[in-house]
């Protein structure tokens, strides 16, 4: 989020620094790993919307930097949600086709239990390191300072309306900083005084063996959401897991290492879904900066964008919100979706 917004920002004739807490490659927060999922099928046509939105962007940075960044599969949605991802579609206009089971297995050699599911073509598999190093390369050449090893530890408001920065190499005076800090944004945000609605919680996610090549991204909407991502971009295998099912941390207990906890559940969905028995060939923790009705959180105030939370689905979004934290600095109305009704995400007692 921070090297999308550092980007657009310095494309808009900006000054920008880049501060980055850790090293490149970073495994601390929730933008790590492999691969993440871009889709279009959405409980929420806002969210569809954005998405649409995002997937030019996508394209425009594969045009600027001659990288292919999305391989694109397809996406199966099944479950209790997936009527209302067919409802959203339907609204903006986005196509997608209703399978049946038979259906399903005959395209995709996949059993989905005899329910019905939907499959929208655009969704892709996202190259998770090389999107982010491409945007930072980009940034770089557009004149964006990129400071690594550089921890900010407080905020402070100044009578002209800029904001200094206490870190552990100097102090900064900035007219605007962009606090887009994932899960370290909340205690940032209280230096200046901002309480965020916001909590943190460890993930975990297994790549599966054998690898099967090919099919499609399936997200089976029961509760808690499950997920399977097709092994692409140097990935230990199929990737899967299960969304919005970890629990309370602190992320400056971390680095979290990876443990079979809670990994048994969607490695036996995977089996069963492919029709063969699957092991875990590698795991890893990712952290989730959450507000509790999983919308994000991107607002200004006095000399602050806020660029957090992001719920664990912010990633397909990146180039998008970078644009709409450039417009919020511009004065302009950054047309994101309105938050939806707040509901209570359960977490799990640690």
């Amino acid at each position: 989020m921070g090297a999308s917004a550092a980007l657009e920002l310095a494309r808009r004739g900006r000054s920008v620094r880049l501060l980055e807490r850790f090293a490149p490659g970073l495994s601390r927060g929730s933008s790590h790993g492999p691969t993440r999922i871009f889709r279009l099928s959405y409980p929420d046509p806002g969210y569809v919307e954005m998405a649409v939105q995002a997937l030019i962007d996508w394209r425009r940075l594969e045009r600027d930097t001659q990288e292919s960044l999305l391989s694109v599969t397809g996406g199966l949605d099944t479950g209790p949600g997936a009527s209302a991802c067919a409802a959203a579609m339907a609204e903006v206009g986005v196509p997608f086709e209703e399978i049946d089971a038979g259906q399903a297995a005959e395209s995709f050699s996949l059993d989905l239990a005899e329910v019905s599911a939907i499959f929208q073509p655009d969704a892709a598999v996202i190259d998770c390191r090389k999107a982010i190093d491409l945007q930072i390369d980009l940034a770089r050449q557009a004149g964006v300072s990129v400071e690594y090893g550089v921890r900010v530890a407080s905020l402070l408001p100044r009578s002209d309306g800029s904001v200094e920065l206490i870190t552990s190499g100097g102090r900064i005076v900035a007219s605007t900083v962009v606090l887009a800090a994932g899960p370290w944004a909340r205690p940032l945000a209280m230096t200046f005084g901002l309480d965020l609605p916001l909590f943190v919680t460890l993930e975990q996610v297994a790549y599966l063996a054998p690898v099967r090549s090919g099919g499609p991204i399936v997200i089976d909407w029961t509760s808690p959401p499950r997920y399977l991502i097709p092994a692409f971009h140097g990935a230990h295998g199929m990737k899967v897991g299960l969304h919005h099912h970890g629990f309370l941390v602190d992320p400056e207990d971390g680095p979290f290492p990876p443990s079979k906890t809670g990994l048994a559940s969607p490695v036996e969905w995977a089996s069963r879904l492919l029709g063969q028995p699957l092991h875990v060939a590698a795991a890893e923790t990712c952290l989730y900066t959450n507000t509790a009705s999983e919308d994000f959180l991107i607002f200004g105030q006095d000399g602050i964008v806020v660029m957090s939370a992001c719920s664990g689905h912010g990633f397909k979004f990146a180039p998008r919100l970078g644009r709409a934290v450039a417009d919020l600095i511009d004065g302009l109305d950054p047309k994101l979706p309105e938050p939806r009704a707040v509901k209570q995400v359960a977490v799990q007692p640690e």
